[in-house]
């Protein structure tokens, strides 16, 4: 028997023998806010996104098409819109590393928070969804639910090996104590009721690491801290805590 198995088979040995039933949690949606389409895109709004009209008539996904003319590289994992990267010839999650473009769908969304689920089922290669320069997300509306705690009701929590929520552009302020947006856009698009959502970052800082050669990190970031003010360029980065 291995040191895991000894301690998981200890803690099976001491765990307390008492019935006590646990809580009920109520939903908390005596209150829905109505209808839930006007609440996601709110809440999406307010995380940095832009809600976007589909056209009156015609190709409901003419917008991302033309969004992805001009990308090198596009990666889909849905039926709608034909990459140039096939998902499944993806060996290793550092192949996805140069991709534009990656066009998924979401699993379910919450009205209140303004998010999206993606699964491993959604997703493929779960890296698609973090190397990726931008994120195109496909989603029904009547896929949405009111909160989290309908949320984690979904079947999806059982039934899936990964699923992580995005909610807004990725942000970060570790650096130089500067709170930087990656550039990442989101559509959702509805075969139903034919919406189409861009969440794309008000902010941009994009990063170019060319290499590590073990004695120096080379970076180009492009930073804007606030929409009034004009990009700041760090050529060459050096770290402290990188031998030189």
């Amino acid at each position: 028997m291995s040191s895991r198995d000894e301690i998981f088979a200890s803690i099976r040995a001491n765990i307390p023998r008492v019935e006590r039933p646990l809580p009920a949690v109520p939903l908390f949606d005596s209150e829905p806010a109505a209808p839930l389409l006007a609440a996601f895109k709110g809440n999406l709004e307010r995380m940095g996104g832009l809600f976007l009209d589909p056209p009156a008539s015609g190709d409901l996904l003419a917008p991302v098409r033309a969004k992805i003319a001009s990308a090198k590289i596009v990666c889909s994992t849905v039926a709608e819109i034909a990459g140039n990267l096939d998902i499944a010839g993806v060996g290793a999650p550092r192949d996805l590393a140069n991709v534009d473009f990656a066009i998924v769908r979401a699993s379910f969304a919450v009205a209140e928070t303004g998010s999206v689920l993606l699964s491993d089922t959604d997703l493929s290669v779960n890296a698609v969804a973090y190397l990726a320069q931008h994120l195109i997300v496909l989603l029904d509306p009547a896929d949405i639910v009111i909160n989290m705690h309908h949320a984690y009701r979904r079947p999806e929590f059982r039934d899936r090996k990964y699923a992580a929520f995005h909610t807004g552009p990725s942000a970060t302020a570790d650096i130089e104590g500067v709170l930087i947006h990656a550039v990442r856009q989101l559509f959702c698009h509805s075969e139903r009721a034919g919406q189409i959502i861009e969440e794309e970052e008000s902010h941009l800082a994009r990063s170019w690491f060319s290499g590590w050669a073990g004695t120096r990190l080379e970076a180009s970031v492009l930073i804007r801290v606030s929409s009034s003010l004009a990009p700041v360029r760090h050529d060459a980065l050096r770290y402290p805590n990188v031998k030189t």
